[in-house]
């Protein structure tokens, strides 16, 4: 019996020392920003959990804007796209009452690098989208261009 037990015990050390082992092999490195060049965002539509009437294409817009709102900073290239990138921006937003929240989040190479957002009125909701794009801004690390 002990015998037994001294078996199972070296066979779960020998299953955890290579589960270890593993993780160390194929866990992704953090997503990089580059030092120089531009950084290239592709900015998937925003997708309403509460689609509305009124608000048909709510998440289509915000895309948009946070392209515009992107593009005012140094080195960084934003465009609304569906295809790759190395830096993807998606996110979701809802709308209750009169209010709005949303939630974004930056990949690289389905790697988490950045997420932001908040709940604003729906009167400040360009103040909230301006907050969360300096916001990934600072964590790209980019200023914003000079006039």
């Amino acid at each position: 019996m002990l015998e037994q037990g001294i078996i199972l015990a070296a066979m779960l050390g020998t299953i955890l020392v290579l589960s270890l082992i593993a993780w160390w092999l194929f866990r992704a490195p953090r997503p990089k920003v580059p030092d120089e060049g531009p950084i290239r965002i592709a900015v998937r539509p925003i997708r309403d959990l509460q689609p509305d009437p009124q608000h048909l294409y709510l998440g289509d817009g915000m895309a948009r804007d946070l392209v515009a709102a992107l593009q005012r900073y140094d080195r960084v290239e934003a465009h609304v796209s569906e295809g790759p990138a190395r830096f993807v921006l998606d996110g979701s937003v809802k709308i209750t009452g009169p209010r709005l929240a949303m939630a974004l989040n930056v990949t690289s190479y389905d790697r988490q690098f950045w997420k932001g957002g908040g709940d604003a009125l729906l009167k400040d909701v360009p103040a909230l989208q301006q907050k969360t794009i300096d916001s990934l801004a600072r964590t790209l690390k980019v200023a914003a261009k000079k006039p």
